[in-house]
Order: structure tokens, then C-alpha cells, then sequence
């Protein structure tokens, strides 16, 4: 089966803001003092400073929160927001966003025009500098994108340039791995160049034997530490081949200062299971996926520095 097969669309048609409480119930103030109230503390509640500021930059749109978490470990926090322009088919879609917790000050957006948002803002340490950095995936249907935003907040932080892009893939969701086991991820980029997102249609009258799933949920069971949460699991328990990019032409990524770095010769006892596990399907695939197998091995070969 395909990952287009797998993924479901995900459509937001109504957004709901958030309700800002009193500090009083309704019982100790007057209806008309508690609406009073509310309005004053929904003016200065920092999420909604945050909105606010966001739909000064989208002229005539109407802008709401999805989502908001505190960035964990700092002074601030983040969200998605949507936008719409009313009237006009072609202004609207999501905004990830970064504010003070204090004041609600906007540190940094990142728009997403069109139906499909980001999915769930995941913050962690990337580059290990002990700041947490920021990683999404984003897209339905036949989009795939990931993103990676190294942190350059610091104590303050000028308005949206908080965050720097360090990778972005427009082809593919990417998979975070403790490969080395130092605490911070590698990066599991499919290998496919471009925008466009690579099939397998060769395998897919080939299904995958019950022993390289399982070896594949082992394989990332083992190197996922902490990163389980930033991973797509397509829906489905059996993600792990797709997750781990079984398939794929993979390259292996490090960030470090906020630049990225192939360090895919770097890793070959995981490129060597990566071989093995595929000889095991190859065995029992027919001739179209033996050729598509034989091609990924023959590249994961190279790569480990091992002969074709």
C-alpha cells in the first residue's frame, strides 16, 4: 500500500478560541461586572496579545488561535493560528507563531497558505546547544514538508528573528533518531531531491514480510530515545518501515550551530541493518521490487563505503 493510500486529509473548517476564566465565579460578581472582567483579562493575556499582533499583519483577515503550549525550559511560548480574508478564496491557511510569555510580544511567524496547517510544534534540542529548537511536519494529501527551525531567541529576541530555518524537505516527512546516542537527533532525510513526494509503486504487489516489520519496529524502537513524539506515524501501528524510510535512498543528517551536515558515512553499522533488513525482503519480493531493492542497497552500499 502506499503512504498516499495511508494518509488521511485533514481539513479545518471551524476554529475555536480560547476562553480566558475569571478569578471569581459568577456567584461573587454581577453579570455585567464578570463580562467586564473577562474582556480586560482577554486583552492582556499574552496569547491574546499574541493573536492580536498576528492579525495587524493580515489587513481585513480574521485571525484565530488553534493551539498554544509553553516552550519548555523558557519565557515563551508558541502556537498555530488560523487566518482567513472574508471574500476571498485565495487568503487564508495557518501561522506558527512564537511569543513572550509575559506580554504575549511575537518573536517570530511562519505562514502555511491553503487548506493543510502544521502538524503538532515539537521543541527539542537539535544542534546541542541547550537551547530547544523547533521541528514540524506540515501537509495532507500530497504534500509532505518538514521543518527545522534553530533557536536564535536568546534572552530577548527581535521580532521574527527568533528562529532561523536550518532544513526544510518539501518532499518527504523526515524521522528524528538517536543514531549515536549522544542526546541529540539525527536527522532521517528520505534521499529524494525536489518537491515532489517518491513512491514505491514497484512494492506494492510485494508485501513486506512479518520479520522486516518487526525488525524495522525494533530498529526504531532502539534508536528513537526521546523523539517519538516529533516522528509521523501514518495512523497506522505498523509505521515503523515507513517512519524509518525503509525504502528510500536515505541520507543522514546532523545539525550543529545551526547548520546541517551529511553524516551519512558516519553511521554505517545502522546502513548495514539497513542492507540486511532489505536483503530479507528482497528474497521474497518479485522481480519489479528486486530491482527497486536492489537499486536502495547498491546506494546504501556506497554510502557505508562498502562495494556496490
Amino acid at each position: 500500500m502506499t503512504v498516499r493510500g495511508l494518509r488521511r486529509a485533514v481539513r479545518v473548517s471551524t476554529v475555536t478560541l480560547f476562553v480566558v476564566g475569571t478569578a471569581c465565579s459568577g456567584e461573587d460578581r454581577a453579570p455585567d461586572q464578570t463580562a467586564r472582567t473577562v474582556a480586560a483579562e482577554s486583552r492582556t493575556h499574552p496569547d491574546s496579545a499574541a493573536v492580536a499582533a498576528v492579525g495587524e499583519r493580515y489587513a481585513g483577515a480574521t485571525v484565530a488561535l488553534v493551539e498554544a503550549a509553553a516552550v519548555p525550559g523558557t519565557a515563551y511560548r508558541s502556537g498555530i493560528l488560523s487566518y482567513h480574508t472574508p471574500g476571498r478564496d485565495d487568503a487564508y491557511g495557518y501561522t506558527a507563531a512564537l511569543w513572550t510569555a509575559e506580554d504575549g510580544r511575537v518573536l517570530w511567524t511562519h505562514d502555511h497558505r491553503g487548506d493543510f496547517r502544521p502538524h503538532e510544534l515539537v521543541w527539542l534540542d537539535v544542534d546541542a546547544d541547550r537551547d530547544p529548537d523547533l521541528f514540524f511536519t506540515s501537509g495532507e494529501e500530497d504534500v509532505f514538508q518538514t521543518y527545522l527551525f534553530a533557536n536564535r531567541a536568546g534572552g530577548s529576541g527581535a521580532a521574527d528573528s527568533a528562529l532561523s530555518l536550518a532544513y526544510r524537505s518539501g518532499n518527504d516527512y523526515t524521522t528524528l533518531l538517536d543514531l549515536d546516542g549522544d542526546g541529540a537527533p539525527e536527522l532521517i532525510d528520505s534521499g529524494h531531491a525536489g518537491e515532489q513526494h517518491v513512491e514505491t509503486p514497484a512494492c506494492e504487489e510485494a508485501p513486506m514480510p512479518d520479520a522486516v516489520k518487526q525488525a524495522a519496529a525494533q530498529e526504531y524502537a532502539r534508536r528513537v530515545a526521546s523523539f517519538d513524539r516529533a516522528n509521523f506515524k501514518y495512523g497506522m501501528d505498523a509505521f515503523a518501515p515507513l517512519t524509518l524510510h525503509l525504502l528510500d535512498p536515505v541520507r543522514i543528517l546532523q545539525v550543529r550551530d545551526g547548520q546541517v551536515r551529511d553524516a551519512t558515512r558516519g553511521f554505517a553499522e545502522h546502513l548495514r541493518w539497513r542492507i540486511g533488513v532489505l536483503e530479507q525482503y528482497r528474497a521474497l519480493a518479485d522481480a519489479g521490487c528486486r530491482a527497486h531493492l536492489d537499486g536502495v542497497i547498491r546506494h546504501l552500499r556506497g554510502a557505508a563505503g562498502a562495494a556496490p
